[in-house]
């Protein structure tokens, strides 16, 4: 049984985690004006396999977030403060971002650069997008496309106090024998129904993952698996280059075991540096802030015909990524910490 104080220490290399998968995801969305920059018009198939794992890294996102929830709150069950904690973590930054993402998207419609789809942008829709139900409802993502994720992982905290109740009543065998099995449901439902980002598809992605992320760490907290991390990077460095993520499930959990709890080696000290820590500290922001911002740089910039040029578009990449570095730094400082400092001090 796992119980954990409020004094658990970071686990430096799963917060780096957090950015590696955050800049996949941005790599993904930036691919098209890469290959634009390098003049690339038929890319290798691994490039594009490699973008293409922007999708697979928002199901590290799921497992690894079930995996901290589990860190942080062991099987202590107290649903009323981790519910309030999670909104605290949570809902300020999306409330901020989709706010603006709305703004900017009328401005630009006012000014005739983007034309907005009334049927995917509805104004009655809007409750679902602010509260983060509108995967829950088959909602299209929109306005910030990227928050599908966060609808998803809301509708999976409903399930953590229960697989706290079953971490701590089962044998250590049995969970790992549960985890097996949601890690297998998670791979079929990748096989059988794709990489969804709505609806049943999407709401079983972030259920099992997170689920068996928890469980994870409750069946192998305190046993080191001293290549396990490195294994796992390797099978998804495969996967990776033959577009094979569905598979990569187990690898993942490999990965995350083995940089949380192995205490020393080559991965785990470079994931442990300040730069990669760094990333992961600012990667809500990061993930969150990132799809508006190249929306809007790039329908601007090109309808100012600064982008027509291989030499603008390979500046514009450069500028973009320094953007988004900077703008999530500050958001992280200014919007994140203190509204969920002040939001967990009105927590009774």
């Amino acid at each position: 049984m796992l119980i954990l104080s409020k004094a658990t220490p970071e686990i430096l290399p799963l917060t780096s985690i957090r950015g590696v998968a955050a800049l996949w995801v941005v790599f993904g969305h930036l691919i098209g004006q890469i290959l634009r920059a390098l003049d690339i018009f038929q890319p290798s198939s691994w490039l594009l396999n490699l973008a293409h794992g922007n999708q697979f890294a928002v199901d590290i996102f799921f497992i690894l977030s079930g995996y901290i929830m589990m860190v942080t709150y062991g099987t202590y069950v107290d649903p009323h403060k981790f519910y309030l904690n999670r909104f605290a973590r949570v809902f300020p930054l999306h409330f901020v971002v989709l706010g603006a993402a709305i703004a900017g998207f009328y401005l630009l419609n006012t000014i005739g650069i983007h034309p907005i789809q009334p049927t995917s942008y509805s104004l009655g829709n809007l409750v679902f997008y602010f509260t983060l139900t509108f995967t829950w409802v088959g909602l299209l993502p929109a306005w910030n496309p990227p928050a599908w994720s966060l609808s998803v992982e809301v509708f999976a905290y409903l399930f953590f106090p229960v697989v706290q109740l079953g971490a701590k009543v089962l044998n250590r065998h049995v969970v790992l024998f549960f985890v097996f099995l949601l890690g297998a449901a998670h791979m079929t439902t990748l096989a059988v129904m794709g990489f969804a980002d709505t609806g049943i598809g999407a709401l079983l992605r972030g259920v099992l993952g997170f689920c068996a992320g928890a469980l994870l760490r409750d069946a192998l907290a305190k046993h080191p698996m001293r290549f396990a991390s490195i294994v796992g990077v390797a099978i998804i460095a495969i996967c990776a280059v033959f577009n094979l993520y569905e598979y990569a499930i187990f690898p993942i959990f490999l990965l995350i075991t083995g940089l949380g709890e192995n205490k020393a080696g080559v991965l785990i000290r470079a994931m442990s540096s300040r730069l990669m820590v760094w990333l992961g500290t600012i990667s809500y922001s990061i993930y969150l802030i990132h799809w508006p911002l190249l929306f809007a740089m790039d329908k601007i910039l090109y309808r100012a015909n600064v982008l027509q040029s291989r030499a603008g578009m390979a500046v514009f990449c450069v500028c973009y990524v320094v953007a988004v570095l900077v703008v999530s730094h500050l958001s992280y400082r200014f919007i994140e910490t203190p509204a969920r400092v002040a939001l967990r001090r009105a927590i009774p």
